[in-house]
């Protein structure tokens, strides 16, 4: 299952260091890449088929009939940011709770079911939506919707269940946050980021609040947010849209809508004027870390500009032939890695994420200071259209090839409905992509990259600090 947003950032940053996507390295060609993105822009996906049901649930079926199988998956609009004060980690604690099992099912059966068809289930808890999910064999839909529309309204977990499975929440805390000080610091760096709004507590909740969570707390939670009017179901792969239908109208057509669901308006954050920094030092660091966290891009504010950063963010610093990676890592050498990360898949204005590690030539005090200046002139100057361009050709190849799994294809439905996307916007992304200006990537960057809009952590060895400060030779 997958918990942890915070730590992902930081993995998914060193991945987009240690590789580059293939096509950017192939794509470097001197020359006006415009006639090859023209090209790329009229890639447009089919159109899925869209209804809501009378109880509230939305459905999406997109055929794709290569293979007899199918990609399905309930997406509930809520996440840890929708938590009450105090509750957090209950999102993704619910997450857990769902394999239970109900009246009908006993618990554990489900995924029993799935993996003894072959096929494979799961689930995951983000800020802002809780995705459940299965991929089979298509004549075992009617199975997993009928499973899945059971336990949507007919969960059953008792105290004693409840009490246990907090308990290896607490332990899961434990082996991937409490006991990993990357994890920690990136923990602190984000609730420093977000002092107002949801997204500065932590997905997974802080220790001493999952502590405290009872059983009524859980049953609260599943009231007020597990019903149809607040759930998006995708179906993507080998599937007769009209039987989908029919069946969607005999499983999850017969629950109750929960009319009391109202939105959650969460607090909004204001404009971060002042640099912050925090430090943590722990023995099991083994090599130092530089870490830059920024307020990123409201999409509900403007798509286009979070589309725009993400193609700078791209070029500035992901993958080895990024601007960052080039400098600092190629030819200065004052770096062992470097990248940057933002996820386009936020409600709200998402966290953007710079991870360095120093080389043996410089401190990591030295390479904040420098790389601070050196972001600040090339964000000033602007990045050329050539690197633009190539990460726009480079996002629309990455976008299609992605296109070929059914699973992609469900995330990038799914995510893009939750967000309150057009259909029509969505299958339009190559195009969209491929229409932004290097002016608006630039503009973008500027407003991100500003020196009061950024919190800087280091990680660094407790014991080697401690030595140096007293001057001893390591």
């Amino acid at each position: 299952m997958q918990h942890m947003r915070l730590l992902r950032w930081v993995i998914s940053a060193l991945l987009l260091v240690s590789g580059a996507v293939i096509s950017f390295a192939h794509a470097k060609t001197g020359g006006d890449l415009t006639p090859r993105l023209e090209k790329l822009a009229a890639f447009k996906l089919n159109t899925p088929h869209y209804y809501k049901l009378d109880n509230g649930l939305e459905l999406l079926i997109y055929e794709d009939k290569r293979a007899p199988v199918v990609a399905h998956s309930v997406w509930y609009k809520v996440g840890a940011a929708d938590e009450l004060d105090g509750e957090s980690g209950l999102a993704h604690f619910f997450e857990h709770l769902m394999f239970k099992g109900t009246k009908n099912v006993e618990p554990g059966y489900f995924s029993k079911f799935v993996a003894r068809i072959g096929g494979e289930d799961n689930a995951y808890t983000t800020n802002d939506y809780t995705v459940y999910y299965q991929n089979v064999a298509s004549e075992f839909l009617p199975n997993v919707m009928k499973m899945e529309a059971d336990r949507m309204v007919n969960l059953q977990v008792p105290d004693h269940e409840f009490y246990l499975e907090r308990d290896v929440v607490l332990e899961e805390r434990s082996m991937r946050v409490d006991n990993n000080p990357a994890a920690l610091l990136s923990e602190q760096m984000s609730s420093m980021l977000y002092r107002n709004h949801p997204y500065g507590s932590p997905t997974i909740g802080w220790r001493h609040e999952i502590a405290k969570l009872t059983p009524q707390h859980a049953r609260d939670f599943y009231k007020r947010y597990y019903a149809p009017n607040n759930a998006i179901v995708t179906i993507v792969g080998d599937v007769d849209p009209d039987e989908v239908l029919e069946l969607a109208q005999k499983t999850y057509g017969k629950n109750k809508a929960f009319k009391e669901i109202t939105p959650y308006v969460r607090p909004s954050e204001p404009p971060q004027n002042a640099r912050r920094f925090v430090t943590l030092a722990d023995d099991k660091v083994s090599l130092p870390s530089l870490f830059y966290y920024m307020q990123g891009i409201d999409p509900k504010e403007n798509l286009r500009e979070l589309y725009a950063f993400a193609i700078g963010l791209k070029a500035l610093g992901s993958g080895d032939q990024s601007y960052l990676y080039r400098k600092w890592v190629k030819e200065e050498e004052l770096a062992l890695s470097i990248g940057v990360y933002t996820s386009v898949e936020t409600i709200d204005a998402g966290p953007v994420m710079l991870q360095a590690m120093p080389s043996q030539k410089i401190s990591l005090e030295q390479l904040d200071a420098t790389l601070q200046n050196d972001i600040s002139e090339i964000v000033k100057k602007g990045l050329s259209d050539e690197d633009i361009q190539v990460v726009q050709s480079d996002m629309i190849v990455d976008f299609i090839r992605s296109s070929d799994s059914r699973g992609n294809m469900a995330r990038f439905w799914g995510t893009g409905l939750i967000r309150g996307i057009p259909i029509e916007e969505l299958r339009n992304f190559p195009a969209n992509i491929a229409n932004i200006t290097p002016d608006e990537v630039n503009e973008a960057l500027r407003k991100v990259f500003r020196q009061e809009n950024r919190v800087v952590g280091y990680l660094k060895s407790e014991t080697k600090d401690t030595l140096e400060k007293s001057g001893e030779k390591i």
